[in-house]
């Protein structure tokens, strides 16, 4: 039972980014963020780095259209540092394996 609670709302951060990531085509950026927030809250509840990745990257691009440059200093940096612990990790699990990148 709690497996599928866990499961269905880490399901919702994959929604929540889908429609954020939707409606900033759309141009409907105040919605975007609203979405992008509850992905990147949702990511860091559940400890899921590439999703809070994903969020911070839009993030990041909805407060530099804003030009709250803060606010997307901010979120630009999150992604940088997930992003190069992503790659980091990479490249340790490949060396742990024995595999060539």
């Amino acid at each position: 039972m709690y497996q599928t609670i866990v499961d269905d709302e880490r399901s919702e951060t994959i929604l929540y980014l889908g429609m954020a990531k939707t409606y900033l085509k759309l141009e409907k950026d105040s919605i975007s963020e609203v979405h992008a927030k509850k992905a990147f809250d949702l990511a860091e509840i559940f400890k899921d780095r590439e999703r809070k990745k994903n969020a911070s990257e839009l993030l990041y691009t909805l407060h530099k259209k804003k030009k709250d440059i803060a606010e997307s200093f901010k979120y630009l940096e999150i992604f940088q540092q997930l992003s190069i612990t992503s790659v980091s990790y990479t490249h340790l699990r490949a060396h742990e394996t024995g595999r060539n990148l």
